[in-house]
């Protein structure tokens, strides 16, 4: 019975000492307007999801934890495109993986990241009025 016990403390204590890392990955409408953001897959439309962003707004878009105590960023390799709207459904900007300019594919270029603490990413993309026109 004791060496049961023990080994169930050993494995608690192994299990509670791994690291974990955790990510928050937010978009920010900056502009002077309320828009929808589209993102779309072809190959799972179950990943096909919209985002609505007041002017002025910023939502979280993703979150992600690892046990394994690794790198976290955004994920977009899921969505074929990403459709920026208005409220009344007019396309502004169509990015997809290989737009030029400024991405909102591209994290290392067009995010903001930063590391608060051991293990905790924050990114931050923000769209501008000039992202729109």
């Amino acid at each position: 019975m004791k060496k049961k016990i023990l080994l169930g403390l050993v494995t608690l204590l192994a299990y509670s000492c791994d690291p974990v890392s955790d990510m928050e990955a937010d978009i920010s409408n900056t502009t002077s307007q309320n828009l929808s953001i589209r993102f779309v897959s072809s190959t799972f439309a179950e990943d096909t999801k919209t985002l609505e962003i007041e002017s002025g707004e910023t939502i979280l878009f993703q979150q992600a934890t690892s046990t394994t105590g690794s790198f976290l960023e955004p994920s977009l390799i899921q969505f074929d495109s990403i459709y920026i709207q208005d409220t009344s459904e007019e396309v502004l900007k169509i990015f997809k993986p290989d737009t030029p300019g400024k991405n909102i594919y591209d994290i290392d270029a067009f995010w903001n990241a930063r590391e608060p603490s051991k293990r905790l990413y924050f990114y931050e993309y923000q769209i501008t009025n000039e992202d729109i026109q």
